[in-house]
């Protein structure tokens, strides 16, 4: 869509297609404080009056205009009646999805292309009782890191150019940290729905192992807090060293290397092993 002022248009996303990973970035920054409007994008206000509509309508405008790059004043001229117009449009194809997830439906897709590369998504495999076993061959590293930053989010967006980096890469590249923290800034630039899409899975692949292993998706006892308070970025990643432990709690590097490579569905079997046997030796 465009919004244009005097002779000039200005191209506006209306859709998560159309809006970029960093684009969505900068919206939930931008509607951080603005609690009000963020229930009512999320659907937990079922009736507002008319004249909420238009102050709500304003402020869609407002980020229409912060995503063009251009100044407030684009949008202040517009007439009650045009704001009206268009601002719907805008909060029903980009605003809402971000807000209120039930409204995406995530598409299933193998590989994707940027910049002239192809990239492969994480894939899914038959678990030969009838259903689905999501992110089947995401080694153990992988699965921690990627899900240390969903877990560490504010909004399934917050990370998501690094998650993305980390969980799909090119036909028989191996994951590298430093790899994926360059590719991931440019990633900002691929389509928000794409994000969604690998957010979904991830929810997925998590609910998928937890019916099966008890004791590695127990809560902390502590919580999910860390030293300080912090959130439990690193939860996934203190487990990934503790299956790598040795019987006194250390941590051998040839062993922690070994154990990043397994495959989700290995490391979990082992954590499982290793959380239960040591709950026993608790007792």
């Amino acid at each position: 869509m465009a919004l244009t002022k005097g002779k000039k248009g200005y191209t506006i996303p209306m859709d998560l297609e159309a809006l970029t990973i960093g684009q969505a970035q900068d919206i939930y920054k931008a509607l951080a404080e603005d609690e009000d409007y963020r229930q009512f994008l999320s659907g937990a206000e079922e009736e507002h009056w008319s004249h909420e509509l238009l102050v709500y309508a304003r402020k869609a405008t407002r980020i229409m205009a912060m995503l063009a790059g251009v100044d407030m004043s684009a949008v202040e001229f517009l007439r009650d009646d045009e704001v009206v117009n268009i601002a719907p449009q805008f909060e029903f194809g980009v605003l809402r999805p971000l807000y209120h997830f039930g409204v995406y439906q995530p598409k299933e897709f193998e590989k994707f292309e940027f910049e002239g590369v192809e990239y492969r998504m994480p894939l899914s495999i038959n678990d030969g009782f009838g259903g689905v076993m999501p992110m089947a061959e995401v080694t153990a590293e992988e699965w921690a890191e990627s899900n240390d930053l969903r877990i560490a989010s504010s909004n399934p967006i917050e990370y998501a150019h690094l998650i993305v980096a980390i969980l799909c890469r090119p036909e028989g590249e191996k994951y590298n940290e430093r790899v994926a923290r360059e590719r991931a800034e440019q990633f900002k630039q691929l389509p928000c729905s794409l994000a969604f899409d690998v957010f979904f899975l991830q929810v997925c692949s998590y609910e998928y192992y937890s019916r099966s292993y008890r004791a590695t998706f127990a809560p902390p006892k502590s919580g999910g807090r860390g030293k300080g308070g912090e959130s439990s970025f690193g939860q996934w990643k203190q487990r990934l060293f503790f299956a790598a432990s040795d019987s006194n709690g250390g941590v051998l590097p040839c062993e922690l290397a070994r154990v990043k490579q397994w495959s989700v569905g290995e490391f979990l079997e082992l954590l499982e092993y290793k959380l239960e046997e040591a709950e026993n030796r608790a007792k």
